[in-house]
């Protein structure tokens, strides 16, 4: 199975980023919320305007593709954590896509 996930790169208006993965493929702020790295984000943003997400939808392993669990979620972070070149290295990516958030709205 191919575990889908996608990797966040939130910067605030001060560009000031953090980088996190999700399960699946995001394609709205909604699929966001919930993951603790995102709502942390919010919370400290909520008065920083606009913020920019970079959204980059990653796939790792073969066969039939399924969203990552929770679970697989924190190992891919943990693998990202110890080589900062296995996304890059071990991953394919799938699309890429940017949005603009305002946190005072979510």
């Amino acid at each position: 199975m191919a575990l889908i996930f996608s990797r966040v790169i939130a910067t605030n208006r001060n560009e000031e980023t953090t980088e996190f993965l999700v399960s699946g493929s995001v394609k709205t702020e909604q699929d966001l919320i919930g993951w603790t790295a995102f709502d942390e984000f919010v919370s400290a943003n909520k008065n920083n305007g606009a913020a920019v997400l970079h959204i980059e939808t990653r796939s790792y392993g073969a066969e039939e593709p399924v969203d990552a669990t929770v679970e697989e979620v924190a190992y891919l972070t943990k693998r990202m954590e110890m080589r900062s070149t296995f996304l890059e290295n071990s991953t394919e990516l799938i699309e890429t896509t940017d949005m603009v958030v305002y946190p005072e709205s979510i």
